[in-house]
């Protein structure tokens, strides 16, 4: 059994060592667990709140507080689905993206005639680790550290990275999974490496036919108000197809911190995008729409000017004549 396969256990030995091992699920273990994951995936200027929409971060929220007991955990689609309130599209999204951290081990339980479809999933950097995957998955010593040493190459190349390029970036508004900059100066390396580009080219590689399944993936991947808003606006307007068939990217582009400041400025943008239409032709509306709003909010704000009371002309009443009594 190689480490780059999805790996399996049996239901009696993760049974086994959940029970036996005496430890109980704390609170306060979870919350030092998520922030150490947090400050991990800031080193990779990757933020918890993108990669973990709301919904999301429940359930990664959730199996990090299982976890918190011993490092281990089993759980099914059904039962965080159940206890959550969140869809099975959540839930998967969820496991995916913890997936992409390379600090779990995510694999499955399996019986003795097929997959059971539960998951099992590992904390690789709890102090049971290396017993879990010994006792639980039956995985030899070099099998183990092959695991350790995906996790600490990565994070080792994200050291060697010069982070002023993402520095320089992040000085603009924080739409969403929006690296243009970056990926121009530092190609290799958010191609490799880089989570939020990966989600990006992920979920905008799908391509939903009707309004109703681009409004699914837009509640899967965000709850912001605003960006709701923006995608019935750009839906309820007589755009170009092009446009309304990219209302939920569009939607995503806008950002998952939106206020109704940059709601407005979207609008906008999006409303005189539309109309050049008419005389221009856009290959990548979604391009197009990300490089102007970025422009749009780069503009600084003009202030009314307010005049002194001394400055102000005041005017003499005149007298009223009504000449239609003559």
């Amino acid at each position: 059994m190689t480490t780059n396969s999805t790996l399996t256990a049996t239901q009696q030995r993760t049974q086994f060592y959940m029970t036996y091992s005496g430890n109980k699920p704390k609170r306060s273990l979870k919350e030092n667990r998520l922030k150490q994951l947090e400050e991990d995936l800031l080193q990779q200027n990757i933020f918890m709140d993108e990669l973990f929409p709301q919904k999301q971060f429940l359930v990664l929220e959730q199996i990090a507080f299982w976890l918190s007991a011993n490092g281990l955990c089993k759980v099914g689609t059904d039962t965080l689905e159940e206890k959550l309130g969140v869809s099975v599209r959540t839930v998967r999204n969820a496991i995916k993206a913890i997936k992409t951290t390379n600090q779990f081990v995510v694999g499955r339980l399996r019986s003795a005639k097929s997959n059971c479809g539960k998951y099992v999933i590992v904390d690789k950097k709890h102090e049971n680790f290396k017993s879990i995957m010994r006792e639980v998955f039956l995985l030899s010593e070099a099998s183990i550290a092959q695991l350790n040493a995906q996790q600490d190459a990565q994070q080792k190349m994200f050291k060697d990275i010069d982070m002023s390029t993402f520095e320089q970036e992040n000085k603009s508004p924080n739409l969403y999974l929006s690296l243009n900059n970056s990926k121009q100066a530092n190609n290799k390396y958010i191609h490799s490496f880089n989570l939020l580009e990966t989600l990006k080219e992920e979920v905008e590689s799908q391509q939903p036919i009707t309004s109703e399944e681009q409004r699914t993936l837009l509640l899967t991947y965000t709850d912001n108000e605003y960006q709701h808003l923006f995608f019935d606006f750009i839906q309820s307007m007589p755009y170009p197809s092009i446009v309304r068939e990219n209302a939920y990217k569009l939607a995503l582009r806008v950002g998952s911190d939106t206020d109704v400041k940059r709601f407005i400025a979207a609008k906008e943008v999006i409303h005189h995008i539309s109309m050049d239409m008419e005389y221009n032709h856009f290959d990548n509306v979604v391009a197009v729409f990300t490089t102007a709003l970025l422009n749009r909010l780069e503009y600084p704000s003009i202030q009314p000017v307010k005049l002194a009371n001394q400055h102000v002309r005041k005017t003499k009443k005149g007298v009223f004549y009504n000449w239609l009594e003559e």
